[in-house]
């Protein structure tokens, strides 16, 4: 478990072993902490870089927020989980523009080891991208189809991010990510509301199929 402890222009991060409560370490931050993106390993949103910590809580990593006009899209908090995903040694976020030449929704790929970007996908600007999971092939992340649209399932490669269009659901899932959650599992994604969607607050089982 890992704490925050703000301190204005910078802060603390403190990890706490689970099963005895017994504090782990406690590191200085370089940045102002404003979220824990991930545990394993830590991974602090700070206000202008994310923070990678090893096992000791000192910085294996740093990852500026902003690149060449775009930003990584960490808001709102409630909608983070499908904006960031970790698969191995690899952090995948989505984008938003800040400046003119920016990317709206494209995919951007980084070594947690040295914070280095690995690739960018081209903007979408029309699409909405919802990062779900990883596999030995890639990661997984769905396309939140608009009114009337089947939502799409695409993998982008972890190596240099070629997008590959799978396949596509029988419906939308307009409600995620800003009111619901996406999970996998056995090939089947379950959309799990915190707000109401127009289905009541019932989970979702998607089917999908093949081709358009």
């Amino acid at each position: 478990m890992v704490v925050l402890i703000d301190c204005g222009r910078s802060g603390s991060a403190l990890a706490f072993d689970p099963r005895s409560g017994r504090l782990a370490w406690r590191a200085a931050l370089p940045v102002h902490p404003e979220a824990v993106l991930a545990a394993a390993p830590v991974i602090v949103q700070g206000d202008d870089a994310l923070v990678v910590l090893d096992d000791t809580g000192r910085v294996r990593s740093r990852i500026p927020r902003e690149y060449e006009g775009n930003e990584l899209d960490l808001e709102p908090a409630d909608q983070r989980r499908h904006k960031v995903l970790v698969h191995g040694d690899t952090l995948l976020a989505v984008t938003e523009a800040v400046e003119s030449g920016g990317s709206n929704n494209a995919v951007v790929a980084y070594d947690l080891r040295t914070g280095s970007r690995r690739w960018a996908s081209e903007g979408a600007p029309e699409e909405v991208f919802a990062l779900v999971s990883g596999d030995d092939q890639g990661v997984l992340a769905v396309i939140v189809g608009g009114h009337g649209e089947r939502a799409r399932l695409v993998r982008f490669s972890l190596d240099d991010g070629t997008r590959t269009d799978l396949d596509r659901f029988t419906r939308n899932v307009a409600g995620a990510p800003a009111q619901a959650m996406l999970y996998e599992q056995d090939g089947r994604f379950l959309i799990v509301p915190y707000q109401d969607t127009g289905h009541g607050r019932a989970i979702i089982v998607l089917g999908r199929r093949a081709g358009g």
